[in-house]
C-alpha cells in the first residue's frame, strides 16, 4: 500500500509539471500570436496615415491650382468680436487657428469615406500635419457653451495663447479690434494669462466698444442673462495720496473708498457720468448689488424700486434695484460661478397690481432667489440705449453711487459673459457644468 501510494504521488507531481510546462507553451504561443497581429495593425496603420496624406495633399494641390478640393473645419481666432464663431487646435507646444483647416477622425472625405486620423491641412502653404491622439485641443464655442444663441459678449481667459508676451500689444492683439486694456502694469497681480485676466483692484479695466445701435438694441428686448466665474478679493476703488491720482477718473472727494468691487458696468465713456448696468459685490462680500440704469431726478419713475432695493428702505433716491444678501462670503478669493438673470419677455403682476419682471440670481448653477423687478426700471435703461448713452462695455470696473465714484475689482477672472435674454434655470446649470467642465480641462492641460 505505502508503494502504492508513492508511485500516486510521483505521477500527481510529474502530472502537475507536463501541465505547467504545457501551460507555458501555450502561453508563449499566445504571445507570439498576439505579437504578429501588433506588427500587422501597425503596418495598417502606417498605410493608413500615408492614404490619407496623399489624399489630403493632392486636395491642397487642387486647391492650389482650381480654387476647390477643401476639406475638414476653418479654424479662427477667438477674441472678444467673435464669441460664437471661432475654432482653434492648441498642441504641447503651439496654437493653429487662421489659414488652418482641421479634420477630425470620423469626418468624411470627399470620394474617399471618413477619416481614420486626425490633420491640420494649409491650403495656401500645402502644410498637412498629423495630429496624435490625445496630443491636441480641439476648442470652439461648443465646448464652454451650453448656451449658444444670444451671446453679446464672452471674456474668456483661453482665448490668450500660451506662447503670447503679457504685454499690451501682444494682448491687445489676441482681443481683437474694439477691446482696450487699461492701467494694466503686465505682472503677475496686473495682466493675462490662459487661466484668468488678473486685475489689481486699484485702476485695472478691460473697455469692450459696444456702441453701435443694432448691438444696443439686442440688450433691451429679451432682458440679459450675466455671467461671472472667477475669484474675487477686495478692491480699492478710485482713491488718491496727496496730489497723485491712482486712477485714470477722479473722485469728488479724493479720498480711499474700498466699500464696493465693481465688476462690469455699460458706459457711455465720460467721466462725468453714472454708468448703467452696474453689477458688482459690496464690501462684505455678501452682498451682490446690480441695477440698470438712473432715472433723471424729478423723473416719475424715480421711485421705480424693486422689493430687494435697500435705498427703498431708507428712504433715499433710487440707486440699486437689486440688493441680494449671499450666506457665503464672495471676496473671501475663492473661485465661484454667479449668475444673474433678468427675463422681461413677460410681465407679471404683484397683489398690488404692479407690474414686474423675474430676475433670478445663481450660484454655481443652483439657484438663490427670485425677485421682482420694476419694468419701469427697465424702461429706464431702454430711454438711455435709445438716447445713444452708453456706448462701451467694461470689465473690471463700475460707477457706485454717483458718476465719479470709480470702484475696481482685484480678481482673477476666468469667464465674464453676456447674453441677449434671460436664460433659464436649466441653460444656467449646464453652462456652469459646461463652463467649468471646460476650464478644469484646460488647466490639467497646462500641466
Amino acid at each position: 500500500m505505502r508503494n502504492k501510494r508513492g508511485i500516486t504521488l510521483i505521477i500527481l507531481v510529474i502530472t502537475v509539471i507536463i501541465l505547467l510546462i504545457l501551460a507555458g507553451i501555450t502561453v508563449s504561443g499566445l504571445v507570439n500570436k498576439n505579437g504578429a497581429i501588433d506588427s500587422t495593425t501597425l503596418v495598417k496603420k502606417v498605410q493608413s496615415i500615408e492614404t490619407e496624406r496623399e489624399y489630403l495633399q493632392k486636395n491642397t494641390v487642387l486647391y492650389q491650382t482650381q480654387g476647390s478640393g477643401k476639406v475638414g473645419v476653418e479654424l479662427k481666432q477667438k477674441n472678444l468680436k467673435n464669441s460664437i464663431d471661432w475654432h482653434l487646435i492648441k498642441t504641447e507646444t503651439d496654437t493653429f487657428s487662421d489659414g488652418w483647416s482641421f479634420v477630425g477622425k470620423g469626418d468624411s472625405l470627399n470620394d474617399f469615406g471618413n477619416a481614420n486620423h486626425n490633420w491640420l491641412i494649409n491650403y495656401e502653404t500645402g502644410e498637412v500635419i498629423l495630429l496624435e491622439d490625445d496630443k491636441f485641443l480641439s476648442m470652439s464655442p461648443g465646448d464652454m457653451l451650453a448656451v449658444k444663441d444670444s451671446v453679446i459678449l464672452n471674456v474668456d481667459s483661453s482665448i490668450i495663447d500660451n506662447e503670447l508676451g503679457n504685454d499690451k500689444e501682444s494682448l491687445e492683439t489676441q482681443l481683437g479690434d474694439g477691446v482696450t486694456l487699461e492701467n494694466f502694469n503686465y505682472n503677475s497681480e496686473s495682466g493675462l494669462t490662459t487661466t484668468s485676466f488678473k486685475f489689481d483692484g486699484v485702476d485695472d479695466y478691460i473697455k469692450i466698444d459696444y456702441g453701435d445701435k443694432t448691438q444696443r438694441e439686442k440688450l433691451v428686448n429679451q432682458g440679459f442673462t450675466f455671467e461671472y466665474y472667477g475669484s474675487i478679493q477686495k478692491g480699492k476703488g478710485c482713491y488718491k495720496e496727496g496730489n497723485k491720482l491712482f486712477s485714470e477718473f477722479s473722485s469728488w472727494w479724493g479720498n480711499t473708498y474700498d466699500n464696493y468691487n465693481g465688476i462690469f458696468c455699460y458706459w457711455n465713456g465720460s467721466k462725468q457720468n453714472q454708468a448703467t448696468i452696474r453689477f458688482g459685490i459690496f464690501d462684505d462680500g455678501r452682498t451682490i448689488k446690480w441695477n440698470a440704469g438712473i432715472p433723471p431726478e424729478g423723473d416719475p419713475r424715480e421711485k421705480a424700486l424693486s422689493d430687494l432695493s435697500s435705498t427703498e428702505a431708507s428712504g433715499r433716491r433710487f440707486t440699486w434695484n437689486q440688493d441680494y444678501q449671499c450666506k457665503v462670503n464672495l471676496n473671501d478669493g475663492k473661485r465661484r460661478y454667479f449668475t444673474v438673470t433678468l427675463d422681461t419677455s413677460k410681465v407679471w403682476k404683484t397683489e398690488k397690481g404692479e407690474s414686474y419682471y423675474k430676475n433670478t440670481i445663481y450660484l454655481n448653477g443652483e439657484k438663490l432667489i427670485d425677485a421682482k423687478y420694476n419694468v419701469k426700471s427697465w424702461e429706464v435703461f431702454k430711454d438711455l440705449v435709445e438716447k445713444d448713452y452708453p456706448k462701451y462695455f467694461i470689465v473690471g470696473a463700475s460707477t457706485f453711487h454717483w458718476a465719479d465714484s470709480w470702484r475696481y475689482s482685484k480678481m482673477d477672472a476666468t469667464v465674464l459673459r453676456l447674453y441677449s435674454r434671460g436664460l433659464s434655470e436649466k441653460e444656467v446649470m449646464a453652462n456652469y457644468k459646461k463652463s467649468v467642465e471646460y476650464h478644469d480641462k484646460l488647466e490639467e492641460w497646462a500641466k
